[in-house]
């Protein structure tokens, strides 16, 4: 079996003491010259109140850790100032994504093959660039977990490529960093109110109050935000607090605090309509069955779940007993003829005469719940005129949930066409549209803890006498961090916890005979088409192994969430040791930016099979916090997986006119894999990420424009790829014939790793590039006058390397099993009844294709060219116009590739892909500002329209070939954008 290599690392300890020597020695020695030394009194590890200008900011702590002009940094980033969130009416990172260079909203993958839509439910953001897709948000350079809000944060700033000296383990596309809101010398109050054309409402206090002047100040921002989605029936509620304080018991020393604490209800929304369960019927002319002996007739087929069905929550119809429906019939699914379809053999349904677009059934029954705090707290010390050290704590506590009301795929709309129930009365519901739904809900819990020690010093070698004067000035940050991530979950289905079934197993509550499944009738020429009272499904209890449970209802159906697949947990520390230098020499004309990080995770880390033993009589899991990894897995040396590795940045910046600069930046990172397996069982390797930028910048125009021209490689190496369901078939079905033989032969081997592994999740590995150019640019051409413009174009990304070791497994295990003629003749376990033979012949057909499509791109419904503009202005005192603003914004999209056609036997095409259009969207705002309440109060008033020509709200997302012959393509799945919105906004600041 293939072992994977580990990083090692290198002496990273030498170089830290080494150049805290360095600043020990030279500090006395400068001293000594007699020169009078160069005050510092603002915090390096700060930017400066005023570095913001309209739309344009000037400096940042994203390139090294420490304050930097932002044009002496190589590296790209993206920063959105308070002007740019407040013309915007921008309230969360979700706001601003698709201004954002190069950056688009997440909206599908390859590998999502029967349209689940799991990263809206599993992520709270997620987003596209440079080629991939990335997920990392931190607060003040930590990672939280908590959803950003606006309501707490006073800049973001995106990075594109990986940056080592932010986030050595970090995703190589990039990572959003948000900075809260600081205590201010000031005792100032905002109050600002938000409302929508949805019903949205939201408001948000912020008051900070000065204790002691100049030493002792506190501030309290607190947030009620009950939002409504553009989807019908998604509705948010988000109630947080958050307080900070700032006190200054030295001249140079400063103490911070936070403290944040909030309940988060989100919804998880898929962005596309509902699926087409209907078409064969409306075809053959929405024929019924009469009695449920009566033959099914062609556009009806046969209901063969044994769900326990309930129509509690439906909209529409009428409710019927909870039953189970087995072997009523439906309205038929549309059939695509065989072959590669990326749709996953779904189409949206899109016919207005049959069902609203917009009503998507599962919008109101998805949703991400967070009940959290979290706690901060900053020492800054300055030791010297050119040393600072920074002490910074951090701890968060996040009870989180994520309801799976309505699994993606089951969001299919049929018709009941059975004119009688199972007993034989009538059924009242004839007729109807309907989806069922299987809950899910994954109970889980997160607790981190992290410590950071950084030290900066200044080396000015500039004011020294001679030679040593071309030595240059060099600001140095040394820091260690050492942080702790402990997390627990459980994905839990829904059952009837007091089984009807008399007999073992089906009196077990975890048998899939007790599953409780609801149905949602509904009526639209009526309007009733609401799944909103599914919520109620959150209501029932979370029954784990060795729980009571609760008293049978009357009915005998009682709702409970069981754990029958198995808890998940974590226990992972990082330890880090970095260094960032960033040298000035040249009179500042040349700078140089170095950083050198390392970092060490070791975990614990248990997966459902690891807790089998635990299982009641039930067959039901035990509650995942009481498990404690460490202790668990204590004498079993596998179980505590130790890894790391080296990291780098290094740029160069020349400022080659006053105008002019030339930048050149390369950076690394790497993402732990500490317990995901290949298909032999062994570890995968980290997933490694490269970025190279070439860029020329201009400050023209009197400093009153900037613009950036980049030029981007970036790569990703060993990345994990989930090609368990692919578009070219299920590699997964080979975990039915290990556990077929190990039934008939009863040889246990076949039961453990290379072979089937109870639990197991493994997946394989593919190496991407992505190249392309991306250009800013920042204007203020007139006092008053903002404009932020920005786009890219992306090259065709590649990808190598993915499935070698699935393709390796398939090509030495297949062949074993054919040559065993007992074996192929085997019925699988498979719950269809098949022959290992078929099995094989599946697997076979899924490799061929596979080795067709193993090339695709991974970035493929990434635009392949991006344009956004924001510009605003605000008419001067001395206008007529006095107090009022306007302003607009715009994102534009090239063609995305979105599938590929087949040949005659249904394998892909790679060099015949289709596209989805481009789009162009914008919007507008209008305001007024002026003081009232005798001047003591100001007032501004804003109005936003998003989507300002309602265009392009439902778009092609996924295409498939028609099969004529001429590889024409036609539309199979669609996405929803946001229709227009106006947002009415109310500041009042005093």
């Amino acid at each position: 079996m293939k072992k994977y290599p580990i990083h090692v690392a290198f002496p990273f300890r030498n170089v830290v003491c080494g150049v805290l020597a360095i600043g020990a020695i030279q500090a006395p020695r400068l001293l000594a010259q007699g020169e009078e030394p160069e005050v510092f009194e603002l915090s390096p590890f700060t930017v400066d109140a005023g570095s913001e200008d309209g739309y344009r900011a000037t400096q940042t702590l994203s390139g090294t850790r420490l304050k930097s002009d932002l044009k002496d940094v190589g590296s790209s980033l993206t920063i959105f100032t308070e002007e740019i969130m407040n013309d915007l009416a921008a309230n969360s990172i979700e706001d601003l994504l698709n201004y954002a260079p190069n950056t688009d909203v997440f909206v599908n993958e390859l590998t999502d093959t029967q349209g689940f839509g799991n990263d809206f439910l599993n992520q709270d953001v997620k987003y596209v660039t440079r080629g991939g897709a990335t997920t990392i948000v931190g607060q003040n350079f930590f990672q939280t977990g908590i959803p950003n809000d606006r309501f707490n944060t006073e800049r973001l700033t995106f990075t594109r490529g990986p940056n080592a000296v932010l986030f050595g383990l970090g995703n190589p596309s990039g990572a959003f960093v948000s900075s809260t809101k600081q205590a201010g010398d000031k005792t100032t109050t905002s109050i600002v109110t938000q409302i929508d054309d949805r019903g949205s409402f939201r408001i948000n206090f912020d008051h900070n109050q000065v204790l002691v002047e100049d030493r002792l100040a506190i501030r309290y921002s607190g947030l009620h935000d009950a939002s409504n989605h553009y989807l019908p029936d998604a509705e948010g509620l988000s109630k947080r607090h958050f307080v900070t304080l700032r006190f200054k018991p030295f001249e140079k020393t400063v103490l911070r605090a936070n403290y944040e604490q909030g309940t988060i209800d989100k919804p998880a929304v898929r962005p596309w309509p509902i699926f087409d369960g209907y078409g064969p019927w409306i075809k053959e002319g929405r024929p019924t069955r009469a009695t449920p002996t009566t033959p099914r007739v062609a556009g009806m087929v046969n209901d063969g779940a044994r769900d326990i069905i309930s129509t509690a929550f439906s909209p529409g119809g009428t409710q019927i007993p909870t039953q189970s429906l087995l072997n009523q019939a439906r309205s038929e699914t549309p059939s695509l003829a065989t072959g590669f379809f990326p749709s996953g053999n779904k189409l949206s349904s899109i016919d207005e005469d049959i069902f609203p677009i917009f009503h998507t059934t599962f919008a109101g029954l998805a949703a991400r719940l967070h009940d959290y705090n979290t706690k901060s707290f900053f020492i800054e010390q300055q030791i010297t005129d050119r040393m600072f050290v920074e002490l910074a704590y951090n701890t968060v506590e996040n009870d989180y949930r994520s309801f799976n009301g309505m699994r993606g795929g089951d969001a299919m709309l049929h018709f009941d066409v059975n004119e009688q129930l199972p007993d034989g009365s009538p059924n009242p519901n004839v007729g109807l549209p309907y989806v069922q739904a299987r809950p899910t809900l994954i109970d889980g819990d997160n607790e981190r803890e992290d410590m950071r020690a950084m030290v900066s010093y200044d080396l000015d070698f500039t004011q020294r006498d001679g030679w040593a004067q071309h030595l240059g000035r060099h600001q140095m940050a040394v820091f260690f961090e050492d942080g702790n991530e402990q997390s627990w979950s459980s994905n839990n289905v829904h059952r009837n916890i007091t089984p009807t079934f008399p007999n073992v197993p089906q009196s077990r509550i975890t048998h899939g005979w007790n599953q409780l499944s609801y149905r949602f009738y509904f009526e639209p020429e009526t309007g009733k088409l609401s799944t909103a009272a599914g919520r109620q499904i959150l209501e029932a209890p979370v029954i784990y192994a060795g729980d009571p449970i609760p008293e049978a209802h009357p009915s005998g159906i009682t709702p409970g969430f069981v754990a029958q697949q198995g808890p998940s947990v974590r226990d992972v520390e990082v330890k880090t040791e970095a260094l960032a230098v960033q040298s000035f020499f040249l009179n500042r004309r040349l700078v140089v930016t170095n950083g050198f990080r390392e970092d060490t995770q070791t975990s614990w880390a248990g997966v459902p099979g690891d807790f089998t033993d635990l299982r009641d009589a039930d067959l039901n899991n035990v509650n995942p916090r009481t498990l404690n990894p460490r202790e668990l897995f204590a004498g079993e040396p596998d179980k505590q997986i130790k890894r790391g590795g080296s990291t780098a940045s290094q740029g160069v910046v020349f400022h080659a006119t006053p105008f002019m600069s030339l930048s050149y930046n390369t950076s690394n990172n790497l993402s732990i894999t500490a317990n995901t397996y290949d298909l032999y069982g062994n570890l995968l390797p980290n997933t490694q990420g490269d970025g190279e930028d070439f860029s020329v910048k201009f400050d023209i125009l009197d400093r009153k424009m900037y613009l950036d021209f980049t030029y981007y490689t970036n790569s990703t190496v060993d990345k994990l790829d989930d090609i368990r369901e692919t578009p070219a078939g299920s590699f997964l079905q080979v975990r039915d014939i290990w556990n077929t033989l190990f039934n008939e032969t009863g040889d246990v081997k076949f039961q453990s790793p290379p072979y089937a592994t109870i639990g197991s999740v493994w997946r394989d590995r593919a190496s991407t590039t992505a190249k392309g150019w991306e250009f800013s640019m920042t204007a203020k051409p007139v006092k008053g006058w903002n404009v932020q413009l920005n786009g890219s174009k992306r090259g065709n990304s590649t990808t190598t390397e993915r499935g070698v070791v699935t393709r390796q497994y398939m090509n030495e295990y297949l062949p074993i099993i054919k040559a065993n003629s007992t074996w192929m003749n085997y019925v699988s376990e498979d719950g269809q009844g098949r022959l290992v033979s078929e099995i094989v012949a599946e697997l076979e057909e899924t490799l061929r294709n596979f080795d067709r499509i193993k090339d695709l791109p991974a970035d493929v419904f990434a635009p392949n060219w991006t344009a956004n503009l924001i510009t605003s202005y605000r008419f001067n005192k001395e206008s007529r116009f006095k107090g009022f603003s306007i302003g607009g914004s715009m994102n534009m999209r090239g063609k995305t590739i979105n599938g590929f056609g087949v040949d005659s036997n249904g394998d892909v095409l790679p060099d015949k892909p289709f596209y989805a259009p481009g789009y162009e969207i914008f919007g507008t705002w209008f305001g007024y500002d002026r003081k009232i309440l005798n001047d003591k109060v100001k007032w501004k008033f804003q109005v936003n329209v998003i989507n300002l020509f309602d265009n392009y709200t439902v778009h092609p997302l996924r295409s498939i070939d028609t099969q004529d012959g001429n590889n024409t393509p036609s539309v199979a799945l669609y996405t929803l954008r946001e229709p227009r919105t106006v947002r009415i906004t109310n500041t009042f600041s005093f």
